[in-house]
């Protein structure tokens, strides 16, 4: 994923409890961080719409690109 992209959260992602806010809402890529050491996965800053704007880290297991 790159910035700019318009995202949802995937099947895994609405099954996760702490994603529960999210499920409806469609976020824009607001950066794309390297891997993460400790989780050995890339974090994906995605904003959030329509929830008080909120931005939040998530990954690429957790999204999916908005149609």
């Amino acid at each position: 994923m790159k910035v700019g992209d318009l995202v949802t959260l995937s099947a895994y992602g609405r099954k996760l409890k702490c994603n529960y806010e999210f499920t409806d809402s469609v976020g824009v890529v607001v950066s794309v961080d390297g891997r993460l050491p400790l989780y050995r996965c890339t974090a994906i800053n995605v904003l959030w719409a329509g929830v008080q704007n909120q931005k939040t880290y998530q990954i690429r297991a957790d999204l999916k690109y908005a149609k």
